[in-house]
């Protein structure tokens, strides 16, 4: 999908510096590290699973969750939800069109239902001062 092209991925890290710098700006030195992790391993991390390893026993095991991968996760499904969207009604409204075309080629005689506006040619030109 677009989200994964370079220039869809350009876009979410657009739209996600914005809010990263809103809510977080504290993440702004790391933002393009962060979300390149993200671009990489989009899976959102398992916050339940036990620490791996914790040499020191300082609590350092603990998660700490930056907002930069969340901003992007949240835009790239925004943006995806909305191409896919906009595809099926382009796709809806070709369809339309294409039926009516169709059906007029077999039917050369048969109206559409809606009659398309006709110029009224009867009405006279406008003066200078109308038109200015």
């Amino acid at each position: 999908m677009w989200t994964e092209t370079t220039e869809g991925r350009k876009f979410i890290q657009e739209i996600s510096r914005g809010i990263v710098g809103e809510v977080a700006p504290e993440e702004m030195d790391m933002f393009d590290e962060l979300v390149m992790e993200y671009f990489q391993d989009p899976t959102p991390p398992n916050l339940s699973a036990s620490p791996k390893d914790d040499p020191l026993g300082f609590g350092l095991g603990e998660t700490l969750v930056a907002v930069a991968p969340a901003a992007a996760a949240m835009a790239s499904a925004v943006l995806s939800y909305l191409m896919t969207e906009t595809i099926k009604a382009a796709q809806e409204e070709s369809v339309e069109a294409v039926k009516k075309k169709i059906k007029a080629l077999f039917n050369p005689e048969q109206k559409d239902d809606k009659p398309e506006k006709k110029e009224d040619k009867s009405l006279p030109p406008l003066t200078k001062e109308q038109m200015e």
